[in-house]
């Protein structure tokens, strides 16, 4: 969370970064706010903050003697060069984590395509976690937050360049003595269904795959979607009969 004045000038810190802020709201004198937080390691809470001065503090975690009990899954970062951009993942290692065990790995895919896995508590991957599997979630070429150029790479180039992407970060997570390469999942949602699809229909080396509201077929998907005619033009950059 930053100010500004509204002529402009120096931009003020005041909250760091490394979760995701949900919502804000303020009081009549803009001089307090009260936050909806999500950091990477625990469920959503409320923080007010004090405009003028930046002092804050936790005004309502309904989970955390829930969190003090069930350690979550610690989330690391790293990135590799691709083809011109570079290309960020997450790493989500189980709660007692041993750098000397070997684990599975699942990988998650996001949809969108421009979508985003960012700094805040995931569900999914927090169960996936705490019962053994490391869970890698790329942020390829396509995805959100990453300038306009990055998110329009994967426009009309679905399965393309972004699946390279996810498959060159698999190779990078693959190296690490810690992973089973013969336990690898695979799973995603909307696009990351679609990509998912497309990605077992391409390699072999996955042993299970969970594929949520996929599309997979782009034909039907123009004609009967809600969302196929206007969405499938411009991010297909064309038509059935093309």
């Amino acid at each position: 969370l930053c100010k500004v004045h509204t002529s402009g000038g120096d931009l003020a810190l005041l909250t760091e970064g490394g979760s995701l802020i949900n919502s804000i709201s303020l009081n009549l004198e803009h001089t307090t706010a009260i936050l909806s937080v999500t950091p990477p390691d625990r469920s959503d809470y409320l923080e007010l903050i004090n405009i003028e001065h930046g002092e804050s503090n936790v005004l309502l975690e309904p989970n955390r003697d829930y969190f003090k009990e069930h350690s979550p899954a610690k989330m690391n970062k790293f990135s590799i060069i691709r083809n011109g951009f570079e290309i960020e993942s997450r790493i989500f290692l189980p709660p007692e984590f041993d750098s000397n065990a070997i684990y599975p790995m699942v990988v998650d895919i996001h949809g969108g395509p421009s979508g985003v896995f960012m700094d805040s508590f995931n569900l999914t991957q927090q169960v996936l976690a705490a019962n053994g599997y490391v869970v890698l979630a790329v942020n390829p070429r396509g995805s959100a937050t990453y300038g306009n150029e990055f998110m329009r790479a994967v426009i009309g180039d679905w399965g393309g360049e972004d699946y390279l992407d996810i498959m060159q970060s698999v190779e990078h997570l693959c190296s690490k003595t810690y992973i089973d390469e013969e336990s690898l999942g695979i799973t995603g949602y909307s696009y990351g269904g679609y990509m998912a699809s497309w990605i077992i229909g391409h390699e072999k080396r996955f042993k299970a795959a969970v594929i949520g509201a996929p599309v997979t077929n782009l034909r039907s998907f123009y004609g009967t979607s809600d969302i196929g005619v206007r969405f499938s033009e411009i991010q297909l950059q064309s038509r059935p009969e093309e």
